[in-house]
């Protein structure tokens, strides 16, 4: 059922076939702003899948049917955190929809805190820095930052040459029967993360499986006397980045290592082997993004590799209590 709010707009919750219509809303609001990335049909479709989209998203229309905005929240591990996701169709700006959208976000978020057991969560949103006006929404509305993250690229001339891999270890394709060991690693990896929720296997087989995924730019490293994975590369291809933005980019969309396997070059190996694989499919550049306050020295060894950061985004937050 619609109801008529938001600016006017008639609002309800998502359904499935609104997906198209839904995705094409979140391209046209992405290349308004010049977005890096956005989010897909597919990436909605994953939404249904993992979550409850009748509680936990909205999608308000026009007089005509045609969606002018969204929002959405989704909860991360036993769902003290809460992302948000939203925003208005660039020819529905200014008319306080995008104000209405948040604060239906924050609404949502006391009665899932409720639901939860929980006397409050933490409600996080995150935006490009170039793009003004979230900013000064979720300042007007007591959200403050609690971290960036930096996008960095790298061109792919001037490589570094192939050097063995550490004595010891060996890089194997990653083939989908290793799909589950790799998860289990990557949990290990970023426990402790900001941030980071162990990943179920649901959620990592439609990460993995996205249709992004360049399965001959992912790739393992296995230590050689148990055959066990301990560090990982996935890589990403979005041809949209080259529409929008003119640049054929080679993506890392996940790297990790085993704790107890660091120090050993094993994440560099993995980078120098996407840098030229990107390379030789025909790449321009290479790209990923890492938490500025990442304490593992991640941004030491993107910065030897020649990676420099090119734009930042913050990570807005918000305490908000559980409401009946």
């Amino acid at each position: 059922m619609m109801t008529e709010d938001f600016g006017g707009l008639l609002v309800r919750a998502p359904l499935r076939t609104d997906i198209p219509a839904w995705a094409e809303l979140v391209a046209r609001i992405a290349e308004a702003e010049r977005h890096t990335w956005f989010e897909k049909a597919e990436d909605l479709e994953t939404f249904f899948e993992l979550h409850d989209a009748d509680s936990d998203a909205v999608l308000a229309f026009d007089h005509d049917g045609v969606p002018r905005a969204h929002g959405r929240l989704t909860a991360v591990g036993d769902g003290a955190v809460v992302r948000t996701e939203g925003g208005v169709d660039p020819a529905w700006l200014r008319r306080g929809i995008g104000r209405r959208v948040l604060r239906w976000q924050q609404e949502r978020a006391g009665r899932l805190a409720a639901e939860r057991g929980l006397p409050g969560v933490a409600l996080r949103a995150q935006h490009e820095d170039h793009v003004q006006g979230p900013a000064r929404l979720f300042e007007s509305e007591r959200f403050e930052i609690v971290r960036w993250f930096n996008e960095m690229h790298r061109g792919l001339d001037g490589l570094p040459p192939a050097r063995p891999i550490t004595p010891g270890y060996e890089l194997v394709e990653w083939t989908t029967d290793l799909d589950e060991q790799t998860r289990l690693l990557h949990n290990l990896a970023f426990a402790g993360h900001w941030g980071s929720a162990p990943r179920t296997e649901e959620s990592w087989a439609r990460r993995v499986g996205n249709p992004e995924v360049r399965r001959d730019w992912t790739f393992v490293v296995r230590e050689t006397s148990t055959g066990s994975p301990v560090a990982y590369h996935l890589g990403s291809h979005d041809p949209e980045i080259e529409r929008l933005h003119g640049r054929a980019e080679g993506y890392t969309e996940l790297i990790g290592v085993d704790p107890g396997h660091r120090g050993r070059g094993l994440a560099r190996h993995l980078l120098e082997e996407a840098l030229r694989r990107y390379a030789a499919d025909g790449m321009s550049t290479a790209a990923l993004d890492m938490d500025s306050g990442n304490g593992t020295g991640a941004l030491a060894l993107y910065e030897g590799l020649g990676y420099r950061v090119v734009n930042r985004a913050p990570v807005w937050e918000k305490t908000i209590p559980a409401t009946p």
